[in-house]
């Protein structure tokens, strides 16, 4: 008698990233005897063995230093015999991460001689 399976018990997730940081998107995939698998980007392969992307953990994709072209579809295909199942996900990179500032704009070249600047921490303090 023949058993075999395949099942994601982990399917893969929408990311957000930070741009420059790393993208890890996760499949986990199941199966007896053990399945192959493939990641896509888009319609696209991915060629798992790059300065750009690799593998952790056998099955969950590493993208490196991600930018804003690496947005978009990745999908997970899980081949077992001649079955295929997939699984997809959205990554999306954000925009460096900047902590907010304040700018205070003061016209020093209007200031007449005697006048007299103070900070937003003495103005609070009065």
């Amino acid at each position: 008698m023949d058993i075999h399976f395949i099942r994601f018990p982990l399917r893969p997730s929408n990311v957000v990233v930070i741009e420059g940081k790393d993208a890890v998107l996760e499949c986990c995939v199941s199966g007896y005897p053990v399945p192959t698998f493939t990641w896509l980007r888009g319609d696209e392969i991915i060629p798992l063995r790059s300065k750009k992307y690799s593998l952790l953990a056998g099955s969950n994709l590493l993208i490196a230093n991600a930018t804003d072209d690496d947005s978009g579809t990745y999908t997970c295909v899980v081949t077992y015999k001649e079955e295929n199942s997939s699984a997809s996900a959205e990554l999306s990179v954000l925009g460096e991460y900047r902590p907010p500032y304040c700018v205070m704009q003061t016209a020093f070249s209007s200031l007449k001689k005697g006048l007299s600047v103070h900070s937003l921490d003495e103005i609070a303090r009065s």
